[in-house]
């Protein structure tokens, strides 16, 4: 059986701030070795629950444990992190939408629906894709995952919103998802799950702002975009977590492509 643990995160701040719902999805089993391996991970370096802001941040690390921390230190403690996900087998799912983007393609009747921030979309976005790496493995998994997301969230609503649609309303979906929950757990040392799934949603939105930008700092190291575009590169916990088999996770989607997805949406519900 298969569980989706799953964070959000908004890059306030950037030039044009990405929201981001993200996670993993993974066996029973492979959860349980992750748990155990992050669990001993931060015992070792004395870090009783890890929120990716307070580390990656030089103001969260002024307020937090990392205060003192050397250079050489935390990128120990980051290559400890992305080696647990990575060696857990843990597959990544995910979508992170800019402001921008997700206005252009906001009419009055989806503002009603999703809201006026980007929250809720992703959130729909994001189950449909976990259930879709379950639908083309069907035949091990035979369902769609279940989901686990922080209580004490500011999205719990949406969460719950967009569950119901896949489980009660997709004409498409209903079925596969019939058996899925959708719990709330707490971020903490019995869940380290929802940490990770915190630090990709918190790299992913970040990402996302930065693809978009059209004036990154001139210090910025810069890649280039298949279709010529220059963008700040993609930060190294994204690049060494995806590894030469790529992510699910989809970044930036433009605003085409973003009233394709709805239109799916949209054709699924009628």
């Amino acid at each position: 059986m298969l569980t989706c643990y799953l964070d959000e995160s908004t890059a306030h701040g950037e030039a044009d701030p990405a929201t981001c719902v993200a996670g993993y999805v993974a066996t029973g089993k492979q959860w349980d070795k992750f748990s155990r391996a992050w669990n001993l991970m931060l015992n070792e370096y004395g870090v009783s629950i890890f929120h990716t802001k307070e580390f990656e941040t030089e103001e969260g690390r002024k307020r937090s444990v990392y205060k003192g921390w050397s250079k050489k230190k935390r990128n120990r403690f980051q290559n400890d992190i992305i080696d647990i996900i990575v060696g857990s087998g843990l597959q990544d799912v995910g979508i992170a939408i800019p402001l921008s983007v997700f206005r252009a393609v906001m009419t009055p009747d989806r503002t009603k629906k999703y809201g006026k921030t980007p929250d809720g979309l992703c959130a729909v976005l994001t189950m449909m894709q976990a259930g879709g790496y379950a639908w083309d493995n069907k035949a091990v998994y035979k369902q769609a995952p279940s989901f686990v997301y922080e209580r004490g969230g500011a999205y719990k609503a949406i969460l719950k919103w967009a569950h119901q649609q896949l489980t009660t309303e997709s004409k498409v979906y209903r079925e596969f998802f019939r058996l899925s929950t959708l719990t709330l757990a707490p971020k903490g040392k019995e869940f380290p799950q929802l940490q990770a799934a915190d630090y990709l949603a918190f790299n992913s939105s970040k990402r996302s702002s930065h693809v978009v930008d059209p004036n990154p700092p001139a210090s910025a190291i810069l890649e280039t975009l298949s279709d010529g575009k220059k963008v700040r590169r993609a930060r190294y916990p994204l690049l060494a977590l995806y590894g030469k088999d790529g992510s699910y996770v989809r970044h930036a989607p433009t605003a085409e492509r973003l009233e394709k997805l709805l239109q799916v949406l949209e054709g699924d519900e009628d």
